[in-house]
């Protein structure tokens, strides 16, 4: 078990390092345990140091939003969302020069969007960065993937009040298929997290800045449970008169309606969004009135309008 005391590594941060020694000399490699310099925390096994994780003792509240003038670094944020239980929805505007970004909770990571005006945008890897922005701002981020991706990138880690550079051996791999980049700047894009249980409580977002001189947002929102909608069956014979046998739930977009589904949002079959609605055209009614929405394949409502007369 690893004791405090004074140790050495072979790098200026712990993250980047790749063993921690006793001596000075970096010949005696540290009993095998965990090793923190107060903002990261690694396992070292036979003499190995494992993955960076950022100590549980640092993560921010949920219900922030920050802005961020980036440079080609990687942005970590890891928030604790307490007991409550819900969709945890984040909102991520790239501007217009692209950027990654991925979440992570309980050992799931989460790269699925929809932007309020281009729909669903994912990385063909669940386990990859998704990248979005405009096309006409990409700076080879593809090319880059394919060949190989990323080293030796700046890490900076959310302390509350700003991100504090915590590394410089950052590693982003990947594919081309993880870019998504669209004509039109995307605007606000929406992920969301189910979290069914009190505990784990810790989330981590992930924003991988490939391109210098960018700047994003980003709105992360406690866990709520999703308000019901009252739909049909698929395909129903008749949008005025079909039973209304079905609560699915819309994740809002930003500026969304809970409760009030609109075109672009995730459309989901229980309050937390474990799943989606499966593809298809419904009757849905909000207010007493009836509308006919259709739901893609990725679980985005891709129309909506009033049932005709």
């Amino acid at each position: 078990m690893a004791a405090l005391g004074t140790y050495y590594i072979d790098a200026e941060f712990l993250s980047g390092a790749t063993a921690v020694f006793t001596d000075a000399n970096m010949t005696i490699k540290a009993p095998d345990g965990y090793y923190s310099d107060g903002s990261t925390v690694r396992q070292q096994v036979s003499g190995v140091l494992g993955i960076s994780i950022i100590c549980p003792t640092c993560s921010v509240s949920c219900g922030i939003a920050i802005n961020r003038a980036s440079d080609d670094a990687i942005y970590d944020i890891t928030f604790n969302t307490s007991t409550d239980t819900g969709c945890t929805i984040i909102y991520f505007e790239p501007y217009t020069r692209p950027h990654g970004i991925r979440a992570t909770f309980n050992s799931n990571e989460y790269n699925e969007l929809t932007s309020i005006t281009e729909g669903y945008l994912a990385s063909t890897d669940p386990s990859s960065y998704t990248y979005i922005g405009t096309t006409a701002e990409d700076c080879g981020i593809g090319a880059t993937l394919d060949a190989g991706g990323y080293t030796g990138i700046d890490e900076y880690s959310f302390d509350g009040s700003s991100f504090v550079l915590s590394g410089s051996s950052g590693v982003v791999t990947g594919t081309s298929a993880d870019v998504v980049t669209t004509v039109a700047n995307p605007a606000y894009s929406t992920l969301y997290i189910p979290k069914t249980l009190t505990s784990p409580s810790d989330m981590n977002i992930q924003i991988f800045a490939p391109c210098p001189v960018s700047e994003f947002n980003i709105d992360i929102n406690c866990p709520v449970l999703l308000t019901g909608v009252s739909t049909s069956d698929p395909s129903p014979a008749d949008c005025n008169t079909a039973p209304l046998i079905h609560t699915f739930y819309n994740v809002p977009n930003r500026g969304g309606t809970a409760g009030f589904p609109a075109v672009n949002e995730f459309f989901v079959s229980d309050p937390y969004g474990n799943a989606r609605v499966a593809a298809g055209d419904y009757t849905i009614e909000v207010a007493g009135l009836r509308y006919e929405i259709t739901v893609s394949s990725d679980g985005i409502i891709t129309s909506l309008a009033a049932c005709p007369p």
